[in-house]
């Protein structure tokens, strides 16, 4: 049990973390690409 109580938070923390970061990733390419089309 202990075990257990040892990985779930690290895996939680691990999914938790790449969601973030493609929600980061589709963010940044939006966001480039709006740039794009105001400045050039």
């Amino acid at each position: 049990l202990s075990i257990y109580l040892y990985i779930l938070p690290l895996l939680a923390a691990r999914a938790v973390l790449g969601i973030i970061y493609t929600v980061l990733i589709h963010g940044i390419s939006r966001y480039s690409h709006y740039l794009a089309r105001l400045f050039f």
